[in-house]
């Protein structure tokens, strides 16, 4: 088994030979559809969000776990550390945008933006006002974009500023 960290899919319809991807805390088992992974080792969550079709989902982590049906436009957030699994409804088109060359942030928590930027841009982000890592933001951004322009859109509400000096970026209120 591979170590997964995201990825998309599109699975053909084959009722004989069902799709099934198996990572350490969940399996997600196809028929045909379009869905989304986000797996990083270093994240508190696995994300799993469908686009069309349907999948069935087993949690490993929790006891006796009865598979759940995903149905599109949601996403279930799987917690690593006690098992729990959410779904909620999303715009899911959103988190398939990283295959198109696109940053979409569709009221997202600032810290798990900062885990996004600091893996595309290789870059470190560092948050002195920890009450900033809990404020949502909207943003929709090509990758071609520098993290500075990016940074210049988010900051122009003055919600933050920052200041980026060779590879660090450090955020203030």
């Amino acid at each position: 088994m591979l170590p997964l960290k995201e990825a998309y899919f599109e699975v053909a319809k084959n009722p004989h030979m069902p799709f099934t991807v198996n990572g350490k805390e969940m399996a997600v088992k196809v028929l045909g559809t379009k869905f989304n992974v986000r797996s990083y080792r270093e994240d508190p969550t696995v994300d799993i969000t469908l686009l069309e079709g349907s999948i069935s989902l087993t949690n490993h982590l929790a006891d006796n776990s009865v598979p759940c049906l995903l149905k599109p436009n949601e996403k279930a957030t799987l917690n690593k550390q006690n098992g729990q699994m959410t779904i909620e409804k999303v715009q899911a088109s959103d988190w398939s945008e990283w295959t198109r060359g696109k940053l979409v942030f569709d009221a997202e928590r600032f810290g798990q933006i900062i885990r996004r930027l600091e893996r595309e841009y290789n870059v470190s982000i560092n948050v002195k006002d920890s009450d900033l890592l809990n404020r949502k933001f909207y943003g929709d951004f090509r990758k071609a974009q520098s993290i500075q322009e990016i940074f210049d859109i988010m900051t122009a509400g003055n919600q933050f500023h920052y200041k980026f000096k060779e590879s660090v970026i450090t955020v203030t209120k």
